[in-house]
This record gives C-alpha cells, structure tokens and sequence, in this order.
C-alpha cells in the first residue's frame, strides 16, 4: 500500500505544484502552459521539451546580457507582464475556437443529446470565466503590494519550487507563505525564519497526505488495483486542500517575522486570497451542480473527476491541566 501511495503522491505532487498557482483542477487556465519558464529562469524545462523550441527573449536577455541587479529585475517585470498578456490572449483565441467548434461538434451529435452537451459545456465554460476574472482581480493586488514592497525592483525570489515545476509566469500566486518569498523584501533573518517555517509545511503536507488517503489506499490495495486517472485526481485535489489548509496555519506563523508595514500588506494580499479561493469554490461548486443536472452524475465524474474528498481538520492539541 505504501508503495501505491508513494507512487500517486509523486505524480500528482508534479502535477499539482505545476499548477499551484492555477484555478481550476485539470484546466491549464489561464497561463497554465505546464513548463513556462517563469521570469526566463526557474519555471519549466530545456526548449523542445514540450511543443518544440519556444524562442523566449527574456531568457537570451539574462543570459546574453551584462545586466545590473536593477536592469535585471526591469526584464523579469517585463517578462511577467508579457506572460500575462500572452495568457489572456491565448484564453481570447481559445473562446472563439471553442465557439465555432462546439457548433460543429453539436451537429454530430443525436438530438437527444444536444441539449445535455451544451448544458454542461455552457457550465463549465461560466466556471471557467468566473475562476479568470477572479484570478485577474487576485493578481492586481498581490503586483499592488509588490510594488509598495519593492519586490518588483528586486531580483526574482526562490519560490521555494523544484526549477522544473515553477510556477508559470502568468500564475497569480494562491499561496500566503509562497507570497512572502516573493512578494516582499525580507533580510537574511528573516529568510532563515521563512525556511524554517516551509521545512514545518512540507513535512505537515507529507502526514496530513497520508492521514487523508489511507482509506482510499488501503482500499485500493485490497482491491489488488492500480492509481487510475481518478485516483490521481483525487490525490490533486486532496493535495489542495491539505496545502491550503496549512497555509492558513503556517502563515499565521509566518506574519510574526514581518516588520509593521509588511504585516499591514501582507493582511492585503491575504484577504485577496481568501477572496480568489472564495471565488474559485464557489464556482466549481456550481458548476459541478449544474453539468449533474445536465447528465447525471456518473458522467458528471467522468467529465470533472470525483467530487473533492473531505480533508479532516487537524487535531487539536490537548490542553495541559494545571494542578
């Protein structure tokens, strides 16, 4: 069972940290190209990897150039900032090819099912456009408080990801600890704290992973099967719970490292978090109800994936009685 475990953890550990970032579960969504390079440096693997060359011009311009700490920071800007345009307009030409392709798709199916199809693609499409709008306000005010922070004239942050799955360019951070690192300014001590915080997160994520899987596990175990597609996507989005739900925890760690002005930003980015991840729940919530409604719940999981497992809330410790 362990090694069952171990082996769709690891898979959809991958796939979940590519995403991180991302709204929407198995949607690359906006900017989600898996392997972006992000800021021409960390994010994704050689060119031809994936699509073939991907001439990018940020990336020639670390390298190629002698830049300063200032110029270099000016390209990783531009870079982002060029990354996000280029997501919004690939999602515009994506909009428009699914609308003349769904007419022609329609017209191959029986007319019983039609309206079942449009249903669910008219759903899934709304959610998909609530999670993008959501995403854009989040990352309007996270560049906000990079900016009154400085961040954004500094040189890029570790995110504290492996460099082939960093977070694309496009990505509008969903995590408050991986906001700090790259978010704002902090001194050498701070960083240390910071470290300790993350090497605290990683180790909860590995329990709290087992703790929520051993049931399905085991189950899958007895059954003598192997991880299915489902299974990973279970594993991915019990990831994201887990994950957030030691954010919230370790971020109330991390704030008391902050100086008073960085607390005061830090509590602005963290609300527009809530909000996206608010938004992001709420959409998907609906959308699943509505794609059920559309063609029943068997397909509904075939088209979405399970319904997101329950992640039990951590266990708190139990108080000491003073004699």
């Amino acid at each position: 069972m362990q090694r069952l475990f171990s082996l769709a953890l690891a898979l959809a550990f991958g796939a979940s940290l590519a995403m991180a970032g991302e709204p929407g579960g198995d949607r690359r969504g906006p900017g989600g190209r898996m392997g972006d390079r992000q800021r021409g440096m960390r994010g994704g693997p050689p060119p031809g990897l994936f699509g073939g060359p991907n001439t990018d011009i940020f990336d020639v311009a670390q390298r190629a150039a002698t830049l300063t700490v200032e110029q270099r920071a000016a390209v990783e800007a531009l870079a982002t900032q060029f990354a996000a345009a280029e997501a919004e307009a690939v999602a515009e030409v994506r909009k428009r090819l699914n609308k003349e392709y769904l007419v022609q798709i329609v017209k191959l199916l029986p007319d019983g099912e039609k309206p079942k199809y449009e249903a669910a693609i008219t759903a899934m499409t709304a959610r998909d456009e609530a999670i993008a709008a959501a995403t854009k306000t989040l990352r309007a005010v996270l560049d906000n408080v990079k900016a009154k922070q400085g961040a954004d004239k500094a040189p890029a942050a570790d995110d504290g990801r492996p460099p082939f799955f960093g977070l694309p360019r496009a990505a509008a951070l969903t995590a408050k600890l991986d906001l700090l690192a790259t978010h704002f300014v902090l001194s050498d001590g701070q960083k240390a704290m910071l470290d300790d915080v993350r090497r605290g997160a990683h180790e909860g994520m590995r329990d709290r992973m087992r703790d929520a899987m051993r049931g399905r596990m085991a189950a899958l175990h007895q059954a003598g099967g192997r991880p299915d597609i489902d299974m990973f996507r279970t594993v991915r989005s019990t990831m994201q719970r887990v994950r957030e739900q030691l954010d919230e925890e370790n971020a109330k760690k991390a704030v008391e490292i902050l100086n008073e002005k960085q607390k005061a930003d830090f509590a602005t980015a963290s609300k527009a978090i809530d909000a996206f991840r608010k938004a992001r729940d709420e959409a998907e919530a609906t959308c699943r109800t509505q794609v059920v409604e559309a063609v029943g719940d068997d397909k509904a999981n075939a088209i979405l994936g399970p319904p997101p497992p329950a992640v039990p809330e951590p266990a708190l410790p139990e108080k000491k009685t003073d004699f």
